[in-house]
């Protein structure tokens, strides 16, 4: 079972063992059709926006238009920080609807914005623990810093936010 998430126990019940993913948005675990049926409501307020994390994923690699976007920000200066190591971009969306748009290539294309923040900043294990950031950067541990990117997509929802991390490769194997 390949689990792209950095959560290995059940949604409802914490268990560990015979774990099924959401067909979905493959994100949340569930041991059981019990603890799926219990975790129904509430999971469908979030189940299709990791869809569409996903979906925003695949246009990042796939998408040399998007792919562009991405390599601008993995490779620009932080201020004056030299980069020799680990960063994470973090895509932040206030609204579904600014996810909807990021992830319509037509209407980017056609020069439509998106409210979207886009943050860079070196990983920092010791400063980063009570942070969404944290997540990705545990998530995102290991990877080529010259051939992949390691990217968070962040979405404010009205208990918090929803955070889900990529590594994205840049360059072909």
């Amino acid at each position: 079972m390949d689990f792209d998430s950095y959560t290995h126990s059940c949604a409802v019940c914490e268990a560990t063992e015979n774990l099924r993913l959401c067909t979905e948005c493959q994100q949340c675990c569930y041991c059981s059709k019990d603890c799926l049926k219990k975790d129904h409501t509430n999971h469908q307020k979030y189940c299709a926006s990791f869809k569409k994390f996903k979906t925003l994923a695949d246009l990042f690699q796939n998408d040399e238009r998007y792919k562009s976007i991405l390599i601008q920000h993995s490779t620009m200066p932080i201020g004056q920080i030299e980069l020799n190591g680990r960063r994470l971009v973090q895509f932040d969306f206030s609204r579904p609807s600014d996810l909807d748009n990021m992830i319509n290539p037509d209407f980017l294309m056609a020069g439509g914005q998106v409210d979207v923040k886009i943050r860079c900043a070196l990983l920092n294990e010791e400063e980063d623990k009570q942070s969404q950031w944290y997540i990705a950067m545990a998530y995102t541990k290991y990877y080529d810093l010259e051939k992949e990117a390691a990217v968070a997509f962040t979405l404010k929802v009205d208990d918090g936010f929803l955070v889900k991390p990529f590594v994205i490769p840049l360059k072909p194997e």
